[in-house]
């Protein structure tokens, strides 16, 4: 009982001096933070085609006037299936292919006619019908038509003009584009190697992260002590401060664990399904990216071929444009009113010629231009409205999508091909949708039926060793202190002392008296003066051995006792301080250890417990910190797939419809309109070269004017300078 009297008497007389304060530890409230390294891929995610672009917008809606039908998903779906009979589907192909069919028609109408018409128009000029007589009839309205003639072919040249500026814009630009094919897929290839390359390492990031939890739970195991101690005091600092010595011992058991539980997570990243479907895809883009390459530049060879044709045939478009507005400068500059037909000027000569070549030209290549429009316009418009557009609007994955389409045992193609188990709903769709947001392969392709991430990162399969471990632990309270009736008595009893009653003052007084009556050292100096009074002898030598003993006993003896007496002086003051209220405060200490006893008895293993549930929760939050970052990552982020969209996009989106379809739909429409033009703008040319050519005759009349034909009179004509008279009717 003595040292637990001591403590009590300390703590009553001496808690100014006694801490207050928690025990110190590290702030662990702090929880772990984990990032998942980021991958970075080359390829870009949209394709921009830049001012073209409104160009190919303009193709885009005259399409949809010619073909606004919506997409034949009943007969895709039967030319997968093989179920498709042309002789009894042929009506639905008609309706769907109504407009296309109507244009390529009235394309092929024009490449039969147009050599037809120009065979019939140069025979029939050459037998001076059609306008090919070298006479030019006087009319009131000749100037008018003339000019009429001149403004329409005029715009006519315009708008052919415009035609081979889109002719043109597009072939550069499928040129140009197709020649960036081969670093669109390196960029592709990259980014797939990538893809493929870093799952691995993100799977092995996410076991290696472990081990960062593991150190940060080490760590607060291997200061139980002052963690869960800490907490523990502040509950029962205000009664007193209990010993957890056991708790210890628990580390025209929890480290054992956790150990376990690292091998368990490697286990399981190590027979994580993706690294084996990684595998599989690794051999087939291998090939793939050969086979691409091969064809590339096969593709290159011929695009070079393809590219010269168009370019030809935008040149010839260009040619007949060419004579045409040479036609309209040299007539128009060279043309004067006042000359006669057959005196008409070299330019205004030259003008009409070129018209004439212009013309012949038409008739001569119109029907290959038209050729090329139709087949490039057959082609484009179908892979327009068959693959780009449905690709885009996702309908053509829907067609893909159809339950039992491309293999008759299995509801949905890409479960049966992924698990086996056909029943399982992945979409193409789906698939595409999700890659494109970047989700991971294990949430795209529903990894869950073949490993369930969420069944191994539940936190109790990993941690019921732990929570036994910590039910486990025996925090022992056998030397919290505990006062029984004895001590009671004594304490009592200490306060019958009554110290605080004491005549400190008169003990002061007694304290701070010298120790001798008299100076020693004084006593001795006196003695050697009267010693060095006598003459020598042993009185002399008494005297001054006597006066050094003195001072030897005022060095050892007395000046110690001085110090002792002013110790003691100090102490009684002090102790006067600390004894003013002494019964109050014995009383007080008698109630605060009746008070602590009882809450030793009651409370004191209820904050143990609670406050061990607290401990055990801040280390299992780590935990499932930890696997609720694995889950998220699983799910979301390793693997995540968009390199494989946009592959798909590069091919579809980009290389086919981007680089390949809209110029091509562009170059059509531009060179189909320019070739359509040309028939009106030969019948004018035919026209306005009458009036700018140098006749062979001329109409002239005995009054000199010109009268109206209708009339009946007599006109006259000149025919190599004879002058002849002709009736007109």
């Amino acid at each position: 009982m003595a040292p637990v009297l001591g403590f009590l008497l300390l703590l009553g007389l001496c808690g100014d001096t006694v801490s207050e304060g928690p025990l110190t530890s590290t702030d662990r409230s702090v929880g772990l933070k984990f990032e998942f390294p980021p991958v970075k891929y080359e390829t870009e995610e949209s394709y921009e085609a830049g001012p073209i672009n409104i160009l190919f917008q303009i193709v885009h809606v005259f399409l949809h006037l010619v073909q606004p039908n919506p997409f034949p998903e009943d007969i895709l779906r039967k030319v997968i299936q093989k179920k498709f009979d042309l002789s009894k589907d042929y009506e639905k192909i008609i309706y769907y292919e109504i407009g296309i069919i109507i244009c390529a028609v009235l394309g092929l109408l024009f490449i039969i006619l147009m050599p037809l018409v120009g065979l019939i128009f140069c025979s029939c000029r050459c037998c001076n019908k059609c306008g090919g007589e070298m006479h030019q009839r006087q009319k009131k309205n000749g100037n008018f038509l003339r000019k009429y003639f001149a403004v329409s072919l005029l715009v006519i040249c315009l708008l052919i003009s415009i035609g081979i500026i889109y002719g043109f814009v597009a072939n550069q630009h499928m040129r140009t584009h197709i020649g960036k094919t081969w670093k669109l897929s390196e960029s592709n290839f990259k980014d797939l190697r990538t893809f493929l390359n870093t799952t691995p390492e993100q799977i092995d990031y996410i076991a290696e992260q472990y081990t960062t939890t593991k150190e940060r739970v080490f760590s607060d195991l291997d200061n139980i002590k002052v963690l869960l101690g800490s907490r523990i005091y502040q509950q029962l600092k205000p009664k007193l401060i209990p010993m957890l010595d056991d708790a210890m011992a628990i580390g025209e058991d929890v480290k054992r664990a956790l150990n376990s539980i690292g091998s368990n997570i490697e286990t399981a990243s190590q027979g994580f399904p993706i690294r084996d479907r990684l595998s599989y895809f690794s051999s087939y883009l291998k090939k793939a990216e050969d086979y691409i390459h091969r064809y590339l530049r096969v593709l290159e060879e011929y695009d070079l071929y393809r590219w010269l044709g168009c370019l030809v045939a935008c040149c010839l478009l260009t040619l007949i444009a060419t004579f045409y507005s040479l036609g309209l400068l040299c007539g128009t500059y060279g043309y004067d009113q006042s000359a006669s037909p057959t005196g008409r000027g070299f330019i205004s000569n030259t003008g009409g010629v070129f018209l004439m070549v212009g013309v012949g030209f038409s008739f001569f290549f119109c029907w290959l231009l038209m050729t090329l429009v139709v087949l490039s316009f057959v082609l484009g418009a179908n892979m327009e409205k068959l693959v780009c557009e449905p690709y885009q609007s996702k309908k053509l994955f829907q067609v893909l999508d159809t339950p039992y389409l491309l293999k008759e045992d299995w509801k949905y193609y890409l479960s049966g091909m992924i698990f086996d188990n056909s029943d399982i709903q992945i979409t193409f769709e789906q698939v595409y949708s999700d890659c494109k947001e970047n989700k991971s392969i294990y949430a795209t392709l529903k990894l869950e039926h073949a490993y369930n991430i969420t069944d191994q990162v539940n936190i109790t399969k990993y941690t019921g060793d732990i929570y036994s471990s910590f039910e486990n632990m025996n925090i022992s309270i056998k030397n919290v202190m505990k006062v029984d009736e004895e001590g009671r008595r004594n304490l009592r009893a200490f306060h019958s002392l009554e110290l605080d009653k004491v005549d400190y003052a008169a003990i002061m007084a007694e304290t701070a008296k010298p120790p001798t009556q008299v100076n020693l050292l004084t006593f001795a100096d006196n003695l050697d003066a009267k010693a060095s009074n006598l003459t020598p002898g042993n009185l002399k030598n008494s005297l001054r051995s006597h006066a050094e003993t003195l001072r030897r006993i005022h060095d050892v003896q007395v000046v110690l006792l001085q110090r002792l007496l002013s110790a003691v002086y100090q102490c009684m003051q002090e102790l006067q301080q600390k004894t003013t209220g002494l019964g109050v405060r014995m009383q007080n200490i008698l109630f605060f250890v009746n008070d602590t006893q009882n809450f030793v008895t009651n409370l004191i293993t209820a904050v143990v417990h609670e406050e061990r549930r607290k401990y055990v929760t801040t280390i299992l939050s780590y935990f499932e910190q930890y696997l609720q970052w694995v889950k998220h990552s699983v799910t979301e982020q390793i693997a995540a797939c968009k390199p494989v969209a946009t592959a798909l996009d590069s091919v579809v989106n980009i290389f086919l419809c981007g680089y390949v379809i809209d110029p091509l739909n562009l170059f059509w429409f531009g060179i189909g309109k320019a070739t359509v033009l040309l028939l009106p703008a030969l019948i004018f040319a035919v026209k306005l070269a009458k009036y700018y050519r140098r006749m062979d005759s001329e109409d002239v009349y005995e009054d000199g004017k010109v009268d109206n034909m209708e009339n009946g009179s007599i006109g006259l004509y000149r025919q190599h300078g004879a002058t002849q008279i002709k009736q007109s009717f």
